[in-house]
């Protein structure tokens, strides 16, 4: 089982949602997870400072430690 369908599934139980919705949630965090990758690709790519990466992705709910280099 993937890390990915093990977080829909749990949030699947957690909402109480029905067993035909696993596939709607798994699909829903697909997507949002490749717009998070492909909005700070560029930045990462030209090597830009934290800050400008921040500054990409916290439009999208998502944080960059820049010491550790880890999104959030």
């Amino acid at each position: 089982m993937t890390t990915l369908i093990s977080k829909a599934l749990n949030l699947q139980k957690n909402l109480g949602l029905p067993d035909d919705k696993l596939g709607v949630i798994t699909q829903a965090m697909r997507e949002y997870a490749v717009d998070v990758l492909n909005v700070a690709k560029h930045p990462i790519e030209k090597r830009d400072t934290p800050a400008v990466i921040r500054k990409y992705v916290e439009s999208h709910g998502v944080t960059y430690d820049g010491k550790e280099k880890l999104f959030k």
